[in-house]
């Protein structure tokens, strides 16, 4: 027997309603909280089980002596190193002396530049998703708010 996604109460017959612009299946007593659009279907899936793993970026420790020899490399002066970047001498003055970390969009444009590797990037696990099989159990939209929430 089907089962409403709002309420989770299983009835006989359900219909389609459209609430706060999503379709979803609902009894009658659920179907005053949007507007009806007509008979439900079943609708079951099934939703993979995976890892989510997302890439930082960080700026490494010791930048600030990679940045001062690489631009001694190139002989040149925090002057001249500040206009080729289009950024303020203090800035650079800040990022050799270790006082300043540069943005990621500006330790890319020192990488570029002096030929140095700054930034690192680093895999993070941001936990594992649970199975969800929609044939054995019926989800309504407060059990998958409930698992948004253990995560």
């Amino acid at each position: 027997m089907p089962t409403c996604s709002i309420c989770g109460s299983s009835k006989e017959r359900l219909v389609n309603s459209a609430i706060e612009g999503a379709l979803v299946s609902v009894c009658d007593e659920c179907a005053k909280f949007g507007n009806v659009v007509g008979p439900a279907t079943e609708n079951r899936k099934n939703i993979a089980h995976h890892i989510a793993i997302e890439e930082i970026e960080f700026i490494e420790d010791g930048f600030h002596n990679k940045v001062r020899k690489g631009r001694e490399r190139k002989k040149l002066t925090q002057d001249e190193l500040a206009k080729n970047l289009a950024e303020k001498v203090s800035t650079i003055h800040g990022i050799e002396s270790g006082k300043l970390k540069p943005t990621i969009k500006l330790a890319r444009k020192l990488e570029i530049f002096l030929g140095i590797d700054i930034i690192s990037k680093e895999a993070v696990n941001l936990g594992e998703n649970k199975k969800i099989d929609f044939k054995d159990k019926d989800v309504t939209i407060g059990d998958l708010l409930r698992m948004k929430d253990d995560n």
